[in-house]
């Protein structure tokens, strides 16, 4: 009886023994299973990453995109591994000095582009056809007639030079007017680029905050929404800064807020612009949201693009306007003083000489009609009591007083060309020197704006260059790597090759549990 009840014993501890160590073992056989079975997902889920990084490497703005993971612990006992979201790996505080550089070399891109326009327009000092050489020529035509007054067939050609002059002045005027229009044509086209891309900005802003919410990744909307911010700096500069949400908020230099979930639009509606258009009384603003708030961009200068088309509209060009209507009207003047209106409006008047009476001038001022009718007065003069024919004493005194340095034989000086209180409203300036001969201040005018077109370029390529440069450091901190994806991918694939060994010895494992049990 007594050995029975032993037997019994012992068959229940070896039974329970072997219950202890199955149990045990199958919790260690599923533990293995489970990080062996992460392990293989992980490693998936990089190999899917890095095949997505390799076959954008050539997308324009496609960051390189990696896959979070930590470690876990329970009990300072290793559990496993947390994997999150597809992320980015972009240097904010880089990111943002590239759209700022983007912004600068835009602005010198597009005042380089006009300027040269200009410089198109007014020809080279020595050019034939510049209004210096064209009035130049004109002294010349005066230097011969001296020797031969009475000469019809000089005095006609006199009478053509001034008309020629009259009409260089008049196409300038004219060019620089419409260059002026094409550049608000310009400002219009930019505006509707800015409002369309504020839109997409603000859609999808909206677009991450739905994303983040729903615990999904925004790395793909985060590129996009980099590269329209990338498109609006080149049209203006913007700050921005992101908000908890991982909404975008973006606003002008100045901190007028342009778009977060909602854009706030740009209000633009452009008049006709004439020579006597100026900003804000006849030439129209930009207005940030509603035009009530008058907040107007036009008012300072928003930078990129629109900074420099808004400069160029409201100052550059009118001040082109003012030079040469200044030349104009100071030549008509300086002709009269000698007894000779050879310049005048179509009536035959000279406007008064008080800004800006005299605006425009240069797109109206012709020959006398008097002296087109009747080309002897250049030799007779046009005020009372002319000289007799053979006589030059006006055309004398054109060539010592109208093209000379002083406006009579005792030396009193001329009054000297304007430098300030110009243009429609009476507030631009033109930074040159006011005492000059009518040549000197016509190839001033030009060689002065060719070096200011030229500093303009010089600037523009430092710029641009900068720029280049901090794209290039960009792209090596946060595009695709080749070498990078070629390594990472041979380490996944290890990872992987590893977690299947791991159910070949699970399989193993289970084998000999199997065989234990039978």
């Amino acid at each position: 009886m007594a050995s029975n009840t032993l037997l019994h014993l012992a068959r229940n501890l070896h039974g329970n023994r072997r219950s202890h160590f199955m149990a045990r073992s199958h919790h260690m056989a599923i533990q293995g299973l489970q990080s062996a079975l992460l392990g293989i997902k992980v490693a998936q889920r990089g190999l899917d990453l890095v095949a997505q990084n390799t076959a954008n490497v050539s997308t324009p703005g496609y960051t390189r995109k990696i896959l979070p993971q930590h470690s876990l612990f329970i009990d300072n006992q290793f559990s496993g591994v947390w994997v999150g979201e597809t992320s980015r790996n972009v240097d904010g505080a880089l990111l943002k000095d590239y759209w700022k550089q983007v912004s600068n070399a835009s602005y010198y891109g597009t005042r380089a582009t006009y300027m040269s326009r200009i410089e198109d327009l007014n020809g080279s000092p020595d050019s034939e056809i510049s209004i210096a050489a064209e009035i130049s020529t004109l002294n010349d035509r005066f230097i011969k007639l001296s020797s031969v007054p009475d000469s019809t067939v000089l005095q006609n050609d006199t009478l053509r030079q001034a008309q020629t002059v009259a009409e260089t002045l008049n196409r300038l005027s004219e060019s620089f007017t419409k260059l002026r229009g094409d550049v608000q044509t310009a400002m219009e086209t930019t505006v509707e680029g800015i409002n369309a891309t504020l839109t997409e900005l603000a859609d999808i802003n909206k677009s991450i905050v739905t994303e983040i919410y729903a615990g999904h990744s925004t790395a793909d909307l985060e590129d996009y929404r980099d590269q329209l911010v990338n498109t609006l700096s080149g049209q203006m500069e913007i700050t921005s800064y992101k908000q908890g949400d991982g909404t975008l908020v973006v606003q002008t230099r100045d901190g007028q807020l342009l778009a977060d979930t909602e854009a706030r639009l740009l209000s633009f509606t452009p008049t006709s612009i004439t020579t006597t258009s100026a900003y804000p009384a006849t030439a129209a603003g930009i207005y940030v949201g509603d035009p009530s708030t008058n907040i107007d961009l036009c008012a300072g200068n928003p930078g990129g693009k629109l900074g420099a088309l808004i400069e160029m509209r409201d100052t550059t060009l009118p001040q082109q306007n003012a030079q040469i209507d200044e030349i104009a009207h100071k030549m008509a003047l300086r002709f009269d003083a000698q007894g000779l209106r050879l310049f005048s409006d179509s009536s035959g008047n000279i406007p008064a000489d008080a800004p800006p009476a005299y605006v425009g001038f240069a797109g109206t001022i012709t020959v006398n009609p008097a002296v087109v009718a009747d080309s002897s007065l250049i030799q007779q003069g046009t005020g009372a009591g002319g000289l007799n024919a053979g006589s030059n004493a006006v055309i004398n005194n054109i060539l010592a007083y109208t093209f000379g340095t002083t406006a009579d034989a005792a030396g009193t000086a001329h009054d000297p060309f304007r430098t300030s209180g110009l243009g429609p409203d009476g507030t631009l300036t033109t930074g040159m020197t006011g005492t000059a001969t009518l040549v000197e201040y016509a190839r001033t005018i030009i060689s002065r704006h060719a070096q200011e077109t030229a500093n303009t370029q010089g600037k523009e390529t430092q710029e641009t260059t900068y720029s280049e440069l901090l794209l290039k450091r960009l792209q090596d901190s946060s595009c695709v790597n080749l070498d990078e994806e070629v390594a990472n991918m041979i380490e996944l694939q290890r990872n992987y090759a590893a977690a299947a060994r791991v159910f070949q010895s699970m399989d193993q494992i289970f084998e000999e549990l199997l065989n234990t049990v039978r």
